[in-house]
């Protein structure tokens, strides 16, 4: 997040959700990592990333972020999104342009949840044998 703020509250998240999960006898949860920046700006470039979620933001802003020549710099082997507009015509453009760099997607998720809908959309890159 470009937001020292929002970057703030986030890690009370995680602390919060990482106590509760501490007295849980599941698995320990996966590391995580915050920065302050815009899109994937705050990564060095021999840095590599596996996963990427975007959430809290229009489609527009994810499709800046979500560059073909980024993605393929870092390695990027799934990318979770939550966009805020949720409008079909919004979520076809980035779901065409995903597709069109070679990402398909995984799971879909619609809950309503406080009056809103949330769709969360995972995507991982698509195998040679799919390509064609």
């Amino acid at each position: 997040d470009v937001s020292p703020q929002a970057l703030s509250n986030a890690l009370q998240n995680l602390n919060t959700l990482q106590k509760q999960h501490s007295s849980s006898s599941t698995p320990p949860p996966l590391p995580i990592e915050f920065r302050v920046g815009n899109g994937l700006t705050p990564l060095t470039d021999d840095e590599k990333v596996n996963i990427i979620c975007l959430a809290g933001m229009g489609v527009h802003s994810m499709m800046n972020i979500l560059n073909l020549e980024s993605l393929t710099k870092i390695e990027c082997e799934q990318i979770i999104v939550q966009p805020t507009n949720s409008r079909p015509q919004h979520l076809l453009l980035l779901y065409k342009r995903l597709f069109e760099d070679g990402w398909r997607l995984e799971e879909e998720c619609i809950e309503f949840m406080d009056q809103r809908w949330y769709i969360t959309s995972s995507f991982v890159l698509k195998k040679e044998e799919e390509e064609g």
